[in-house]
């Protein structure tokens, strides 16, 4: 397995692969702390062999795992109780229909499941009759009427990064340190309830409004066509 670092760092989209603020901090941190061991815990969107990292690694990073959250993986052979994939479903459902402090408690089950007994693969969120059936009953409760093309990929486009996340490679640390929200915040949620180890959060501050524009500017967001009569 990999070796334990005393601080595993959670990127998004940045080190080593891209310059920038974040990216420069990030490689400050690692080498002006000298004396502690780092493992790099990378969100990239896909698989991509074409790139070269604009950073040497620092000889302190002893491992460099990437999650890459638009790569849909096939997991079928993943096994767990019957009983552990009917609860997981059910904290899905709890998130998708409850107030906002119900929802707390679903996700904080549902990561809680995942991490204890893999509960929810990749394959069954996406592609399993359970995954159909509850698509078909948001839409007809949420947007019956509209086009139901427009509103699975839509569904499939904002739900498979996030169970890319909830099942990703976790390397073994003594500290877990996101460097932004979003992605890389939740899964320094998961690797905290995975591990029990401790988890940092550090906020550059422009994460929400870069992630703003994106959804402003994105052409996979559905909506509705206007008619003109």
């Amino acid at each position: 397995g990999l070796p334990i670092a005393d601080v595993c760092l959670i990127l998004e989209g940045t080190y080593p692969y891209v310059r920038g603020g974040v990216s420069t901090w990030v490689h400050q941190l690692i080498t002006g702390l000298s004396d502690l061991t780092f493992s790099l815990l990378l969100i990239s969107t896909r698989r991509d062999e074409a790139r070269h990292a604009e950073y040497e690694l620092p000889k302190n990073v002893v491992s460099f795992v990437e999650v890459y959250i638009q790569d849909t993986i096939d997991d079928r052979g993943q096994q767990c109780p019957a009983h552990a994939k009917n609860e997981a479903w059910g904290h899905v459902r709890a998130f998708h229909e409850g107030d906002e402090a119900k929802r707390l408690l679903a996700i904080g089950a549902l990561l809680d499941s995942v991490a204890e007994h893999q509960s929810l693969s990749v394959h069954d969120a996406l592609f399993s009759s359970e995954a159909w059936s509850f698509v078909t009953e948001r839409y007809e409760e949420k947007a019956a009427g509209t086009s139901f093309i427009d509103w699975f990929w839509t569904w499939r486009s904002v739900h498979a990064p996030l169970l890319q996340t909830l099942i990703s490679e976790i390397p073994p640390a003594r500290v877990y340190h996101a460097i932004c929200t979003g992605y890389a915040g939740l899964l320094g949620v998961v690797a905290k309830r995975r591990t029990g180890r401790p988890l940092v959060l550090t906020e550059h501050g422009i994460y929400v409004r870069e992630r703003t524009i994106d959804i402003g500017r994105a052409e996979w967001i559905y909506e509705e066509p206007v008619r003109i009569r």
